[in-house]
């Protein structure tokens, strides 16, 4: 798989992320729901948080649900990552999708996590610097 099919998959999992998150934040500022961006993700984010509610209760406004379905979402977005694309152990002790710290080719996830490295600009890949 290429780094098009992490990309898509990553924006898939961070779009819903961020309906739960402003679902979040619309509870916490007691927003309008009458407004239809409110209904919206009210609606997108209702078969999930619903039968959460059932399980987790709310602690005074703060909807820990919802909260928790936020923390789903992230970690579960992290696991397919790995489960896609392989796993491997970075020195740190964490788990990372394979390729990440991968310097022999072009990799934009290696980018996220050290902006510094030197490249080469004319074709695209790593230098030499070892750590």
């Amino acid at each position: 798989m290429s780094n098009a099919s992490v990309f898509l998959i990553s924006t898939l999992f961070d779009l819903y992320l961020m309906v739960v998150i402003l679902r979040l934040w619309l509870q916490l500022v007691r927003a309008d729901f009458y407004n239809p961006a409110s209904q919206f993700i009210v609606k997108a984010t209702h078969p999930i948080v619903g039968p959460l509610r059932r399980i987790i209760p709310s602690v005074g406004n703060f909807d820990t649900a919802t909260f928790v379905l936020a923390l789903l979402v992230a970690a579960l977005k992290f696991v397919t990552l790995v489960m896609l694309f392989g796993s491997g152990m970075h020195q740190s002790g964490i788990y990372y999708p394979a390729g990440v710290f991968n310097r022999s080719e072009r990799n934009p996830l290696a980018d996220v996590l050290d902006p510094d490295y030197p490249r080469d600009p004319q074709l695209g890949i790593a230098g030499t610097k070892s750590y």
